[in-house]
């Protein structure tokens, strides 16, 4: 009961019937200007779809890490701290290149028990090409954008099954990755920086077979969560458009 609407690098999957809706605005907006405009990030004035600061669902776990690692730099086990330490200026670049995934992670079975609680469902409704490379437009972000991280970030609902040589690649805050061990956390995931240069690295040196999701709305949106109402912040945040149109 759905059909697809796709520009040369961007899926939208629609839940509608009949004819597929007239070329969006925003895709002839960004059409037009791609060509005249070429700032260094994705979005209006900051990055790309996301932008602000950290919601509290990654903020707190992150701040705790950090002090997990300066704790243990006063306790017996600094040099384990301080070998991670040096590890991180050596790894810094990671999440601007593609990230470091890791589908033990992935399978945990702590997910499918996330998965059941809320309960989190992925509804498949077009097959995907693994010869080309695709950008998600993943909305909403909701509190503690669960919904997106269980669907991308972990196998709870059997997205490889679902899109067999699609990989994913969940698009967040560059800053996220500066929180030592949390870093790692959202690295084994599928986890990059949603910067210009890291999303245009997966989009054409990667080869085929990518899918970065991008949360359109931002940590912005988080405020705008309220229950029976679903807003999507857009104003502004066209980036993910000119992106797809650009490595389409």
């Amino acid at each position: 009961m759905g059909d697809v609407y796709q520009t040369p690098a961007c899926l939208s999957i629609q839940r509608v019937s009949g004819e597929l809706p007239p070329l969006p605005p925003a895709v002839a907006e960004a059409a037009s200007i791609l060509d005249s405009e070429d700032s260094s990030t994705l979005g209006g004035g900051g990055e790309p779809a996301v932008s602000g600061r950290p919601s509290s669902c990654s903020e707190g776990p992150g701040i705790f890490c950090s002090l997990l690692t300066g704790y243990l730099l006063l306790t017996r086990f600094w040099p384990l701290a301080a070998l991670y330490l040096a590890w991180l200026t050596i790894d810094r670049h990671t999440p601007e290149r593609g990230g470091r995934r890791s589908q033990w992670v992935r399978n945990w079975t702590v997910w499918r028990y996330m998965r059941d609680y809320f309960p989190i469902s992925m509804v498949k409704m077009a097959d995907l090409d693994p010869k080309r490379n695709y950008v998600f437009g993943s909305h909403p972000h909701g509190i503690m954008c669960f919904g997106t991280f269980c669907n991308f970030c972990t196998e709870a609902t059997s997205f490889s099954r679902m899109f067999p040589g699609i990989t994913p690649h969940q698009a967040t805050l560059n800053g996220l990755f500066r929180l030592p061990i949390f870093r790692d956390y959202l690295l084994s995931g599928g986890g990059c920086s949603v910067s210009r240069s890291s999303l245009g690295h997966i989009l054409s040196e990667r080869g085929t077979g990518n899918a970065v999701i991008i949360v359109v709305g931002g940590a912005a949106e988080s405020m705008a969560g309220t229950p029976g109402d679903h807003s999507v912040l857009l104003k502004d945040r066209m980036g993910f458009i000119r992106l797809a149109l650009r490595h389409g």
